[in-house]
C-alpha cells in the first residue's frame, strides 16, 4: 500500500495535467465561441452596410449604425451579459467611425438605448435631442459630433432586436413623416436579414 508521502509524487502531476488539460479545453471553447460570434458579425455586416449607406445618404446624416442587441450570451463563467454590438455602419466622413470600439458594451452602461427595445413600447421611432438630454449616452453622442440621434426599432420574429440609430450634427434635427416611414421600411429590411441569419441561412438570398 502507498503511503501519502509515496502517492504525493505520483498524483501532483497528474493534477496538473488535469488542470492544463482543462484549461486548453477552456480556450478551445472560448475560441470558437469568439470565432462564431465574430463570423456572424461579419456576415452581418456585409448584408447591412448598404443599407446603412442608403440611409445615410437619403437623410445626410453624419454617422448610422445599427445595433444589435443580446439579452444575454453565456459566459465562460456561466453568467448573462446583456450587451449590445455595433454590426454595421455609415458615415459622412466628418466623424469618427465607431463599430471597431463598440463591441460587447452593457445595457448598465446605457440604459436608455435599453430602453428603446421594450417590446411595449408603443414607437418603433423615437427622437432625442442630445443637448436636452443629461446622461451618459448623450455625453458620448455629443464627444463624436452627434446632436440629434433617432432610435429605429428592428423586429424579427415578433421581437425586438436591435436599432438603427441615425446621428445627425444638427441640434433638434426634425424627423418628417415620409422619413419616418422610410426608416420603418429599412428597419424591416434589416429584420429580415437578422432572422436569416438567427436561423444560420446566409444573410442574402
Amino acid at each position: 500500500t502507498l503511503s501519502l508521502h509515496d502517492a504525493l509524487p505520483i498524483c501532483f502531476p497528474v493534477t496538473i495535467g488535469l488542470f492544463l488539460l482543462a484549461g486548453i479545453w477552456l480556450k478551445d471553447i472560448y475560441a470558437k465561441r469568439v470565432n462564431r460570434v465574430s463570423l456572424v458579425t461579419q456576415d452581418a455586416g456585409l448584408c447591412l452596410t448598404p443599407i446603412m449607406e442608403e440611409i445615410q445618404f437619403s437623410l445626410r446624416a453624419a454617422r448610422v449604425v445599427y445595433w444589435e442587441g443580446s439579452n444575454g450570451r453565456k459566459t465562460l463563467s456561466g453568467s448573462h451579459q446583456m450587451h449590445l454590438n455595433a454590426l454595421a455602419e455609415a458615415t459622412n466622413g466628418k466623424v469618427e467611425k465607431i463599430k471597431g470600439i463598440m463591441q460587447m458594451v452593457p445595457f448598465s452602461f446605457c440604459p436608455r438605448a435599453l430602453s428603446y427595445l421594450q417590446p411595449l413600447r408603443n414607437d418603433d421611432v423615437t427622437v432625442s435631442f442630445e443637448s436636452q438630454v443629461i446622461d451618459q449616452e448623450s455625453d458620448i453622442y455629443m464627444k463624436y459630433g452627434i446632436m440629434t440621434a433617432v432610435y429605429v426599432r428592428v423586429w424579427s420574429d415578433g421581437i425586438p432586436v436591435g436599432f438603427i440609430n441615425i446621428g445627425f450634427s444638427q441640434e433638434m434635427r426634425l424627423v418628417n413623416d415620409g422619413e419616418i416611414a422610410y426608416l420603418r421600411l429599412q428597419a424591416g429590411k434589416v429584420g429580415r436579414i437578422m432572422e436569416r441569419i438567427a436561423k444560420h441561412k446566409p444573410c442574402k438570398e
